[in-house]
């Protein structure tokens, strides 16, 4: 709007702005207003453009909450709001409201007389939404403090056309199972096409979730190992993925580990998996395996020494045989850690977090307060106490939001991260269904059509987690909740897998 003239007075009598009002509409616009309280009773401020180009538009100074929500109603098909302001006039509250044409149809937002925590939740909602605040007003009222906000649409995500069916789907696996709380992610062509929360991230404190809150990624993270070990091989920190693990830990029994870094990686190493999943466990193993879970370890090397000469997978045959296994990976970090020579946590981050712009993906680190976290809970919904996962970082402790956890996806889809040759070696040059992390398949739409699908879930405690990519059309799908689901074998719970899924399925039948 620049070079139009304008107007502004403060300081006004209702009657004085009425009338300041009458003087101004012919020509211009008003583009602010404010209602505040004075000793000497209620006094407006108003500011105005000239209104060159017709553009439609209302004003009100002193509506009562009733009349504001009855216009905010009548203007809504045609008009956009631009300002809000409340004042207390006498034991009444009152409000003041600019509307403006909207030709171009963008949508846009508004809410008043919201609390501090209400503010916050519903700034942080709109936001992933994908609105601007345009304005904000913070006001005095019988009931202490409230503030009004405006928002405008920033992005294409409020119109998105899958949105409503995926709203619909994560609100249904919210309501039927009672999950605390869950976040999804879609990226499409390297755009982000839809972020949100659901539910609460912390329920005491009426804290709803949203798509910056961090949570647990669990076994997800095997995936971040995989890209990880293909990083770290092109940036030459490993010789060969074929290089026998011992190579960078000479500690390990040749005859026991004789496995590559890449058969750990994909989990044919027959290293053991949790000893409490055995139909006859060993005591001693399964204390070894709770204790670990309470350490706070400062590198790969000290867990992995713990582990690496307890029994190997009875009947597996390295390389040939696939056999699920967390501490594979755990041992895997401490052969990255000595190829690289940096501490594992510092490597993680240095390599991938910075260097990648991947945000909150990063190991888990209870001890660092300042990460926005989510609670997490147990089974029946009450707040669980974290335990340690610095034992496993590339098995199953890393975290991330919602949104940085899809951005990974996406950069990885792009090349970002590692070479596409590199990325599609991983998913495909093994010949594996499950290769450096990842199960690799496919899925089918509507129409019959088949489309390359690869993913990792995964589930402990506090987390349900969830990466879907499709490499060949684009499509990055990510869902984490703060409660344990379907993964660790409970029909009953919930399942970010499915979650997943099905958001994938509906963006596949969209497709032309």
């Amino acid at each position: 709007m620049e070079g139009l003239g304008g107007d502004d007075r403060h300081g006004l009598t209702y009657d004085e702005a009425v009338a300041y009002y009458e003087a101004q509409r012919v020509r211009r616009l008003p583009v602010d207003v404010d209602a505040y309280p004075t000793a000497d009773g209620v006094r407006y401020a108003l500011i105005w453009l000239d209104n060159s180009e017709g553009v439609d538009w209302r004003l009100h100074l002193s509506l009562s909450g009733v009349g504001f929500s009855a216009a905010f109603d009548s203007y809504a098909a045609t008009l956009r709001t631009l300002v809000v302001d409340s004042v207390t006039a006498g034991s009444e509250q009152r409000y003041a409201g600019i509307w403006l044409g909207n030709p171009g149809g963008r949508q846009f937002r508004m809410r008043r007389d919201l609390t501090a925590l209400e503010y916050s939740n519903w700034w942080r909602r709109y936001v992933d939404e994908g609105f601007r605040e345009i304005g904000f007003e913070r006001y005095e009222t019988a009931q202490g403090t409230r503030y009004a906000t405006v928002w405008r649409q920033s992005s294409g995500r409020p119109q998105w056309a899958l949105r409503g069916l995926v709203d619909q789907r994560v609100k249904e696996e919210l309501d039927n199972f009672l999950v605390p709380g869950i976040s999804v992610a879609v990226v499409q062509d390297g755009e982000v096409k839809y972020l949100r929360g659901f539910g609460d991230a912390d329920v005491e404190a009426g804290v709803w979730l949203d798509s910056g809150h961090v949570l647990r990624t669990a076994s997800v993270s095997k995936a971040v190992a995989g890209v990880l070990t293909m990083r770290l091989y092109e940036m030459g920190e490993i010789t060969s993925v074929y290089d026998p693990t011992g190579t960078y830990l000479p500690g390990l029994l040749p005859a026991q580990h004789a496995h590559t870094i890449e058969q750990l990686v994909s989990n044919r190493g027959c290293v053991r998996h949790y000893e409490s999943k055995l139909a006859d466990p060993d005591p001693d193993l399964v204390e070894k395996d709770q204790t670990l879970q309470t350490i706070h370890f400062g590198s790969a090397l000290e867990p992995a020494e713990i582990i690496w000469d307890d029994h190997m997978v009875n009947g597996c045959a390295i390389g040939t045989d696939n056999n699920y296994s967390t501490h594979g990976y755990t041992i895997l970090g401490a052969a990255l850690e000595s190829a690289a020579g940096t501490l594992l946590p510092d490597l993680v981050r240095q390599v991938l977090t910075d260097a990648c712009g991947l945000g909150t993906l990063r190991p888990e680190d209870l001890t660092d307060s300042g990460v926005r976290r989510s609670k997490i809970y147990n089974k029946d919904n009450t707040v669980a106490t974290p335990d340690e996962n610095t034992w496993s970082i590339l098995g199953a402790g890393m975290e991330s939001s919602v949104a940085d956890l899809a951005g990974f996806g996406a950069k990885l889809l792009a090349g970002q991260i590692i070479s596409p040759l590199a990325a599609e070696y991983m998913w495909s040059g093994t010949g594996w269904g499950y290769s450096y992390g990842w199960q690799v398949d496919s899925q089918t739409d509507e129409d019959g059509d088949t489309y390359r699908r690869v993913w990792k879930s995964g589930g402990q405690l506090g987390a349900d987690s969830y990466l879907q990519l499709y490499p060949d059309d684009g499509i990055v799908v990510a869902v984490l909740s703060n409660r344990r689901g379907a993964t660790d074998g409970d029909p009953d719970s919930h399942d970010a897998s499915a979650v997943g899924r099905d958001v994938g399925g509906f963006i596949l039948d969209s497709l032309p």
